[in-house]
């Protein structure tokens, strides 16, 4: 744990044709899915869940989607591999 870490969050949000950022410093941060969820069960604050994670948890009323008309800006992630660096699996995330 790193006490004086204090990380600076942007998070960019698409509605049709509307765009906001929001730009932050969160109290708690993570890149593991679980235990992102489980501190968002325990009412943490908000988070973003990958499908597979989330749904389960909105469909059982545990958590709530409290901004459904607006959406992460979506990207294009590739992973290169092979050998001789072909892309391996593309993904929109």
């Amino acid at each position: 744990m790193f006490s004086f870490w204090k990380p600076v969050n942007v998070w960019s949000f698409v509605s049709g044709k509307k765009k906001q950022t929001l730009t932050f410093h969160p109290h708690l941060s993570m890149n593991d899915c679980a235990g992102l969820a489980a501190a968002l069960l325990a009412g943490t604050g908000i988070g973003d869940l990958p499908p597979h994670v989330q749904a389960e948890l909105l469909r059982d009323g545990r958590l709530i989607e409290v901004m459904p008309k607006w959406h992460f800006t979506i990207f294009h992630l590739w992973v290169v591999g092979g050998a001789h660096g072909e892309p391996l699996h593309h993904t929109a995330c």
